[in-house]
């Protein structure tokens, strides 16, 4: 009886595991879709001094930081940090955008690994739901995740029942 409860157990492990897997792809999707989001924001913000520079700098945002920044005002010049924020900010997102939506899948994963930014993952986090997407991506992470799960449970017993076994002589 013990061995069909283990059995069952990790049956059920190994489904949880590729259900959890599964969310991944769909998880990556909407984190893009907010992404994209601040994206749009910080670009639309930066369109409106665009404008500004390019009828008093033919269009060069450096210059126009760079006016604000030597500029005597202490107002202005903190005006001039948030432009700059705002364009390293723009280019950031415009990079992990372009990563995350010009690649394969596995390399989108590195991309979602590598560059994932917390602040707007916890935000798609709190927004996010559970599918069940019967995508390819989304079945091999979920089938790899539990795969790998698996056998690390596994590993991890074995060498605890070594360890039980040496001590024990």
């Amino acid at each position: 009886m013990s061995i069909f409860i283990l059995q069952l157990l990790d049956r059920l492990l190994f489904a949880i595991a590729l259900i959890i897997g599964m969310q991944v792809p769909a998880f990556i999707q909407e984190y893009y879709q907010r992404l994209a989001g601040h994206l749009a924001e910080a670009t639309r913000q930066l369109f409106q001094f665009k404008h500004i520079a390019d009828n008093l700098y033919q269009g060069d945002l450096a210059q126009l930081v760079n006016h604000y920044l030597l500029n005597a005002d202490h107002t202005i010049q903190q005006t001039g940090n948030l432009l700059q924020q705002l364009m390293t900010r723009q280019a950031e997102l415009q990079r992990y955008v372009d990563h995350l939506q010009a690649t394969t899948y596995p390399n989108k994963l590195y991309y979602f690994i590598t560059e994932f930014d917390h602040r707007i993952g916890l935000a798609t986090w709190s927004d996010f739901h559970f599918t069940i997407p019967l995508e390819l991506p989304a079945i091999v992470t979920g089938v790899t995740f539990s795969i790998s799960l698996m056998l690390m449970i596994r590993l991890f017993t074995a060498l605890i029942k070594r360890l039980i076994r040496t001590r024990a002589y």
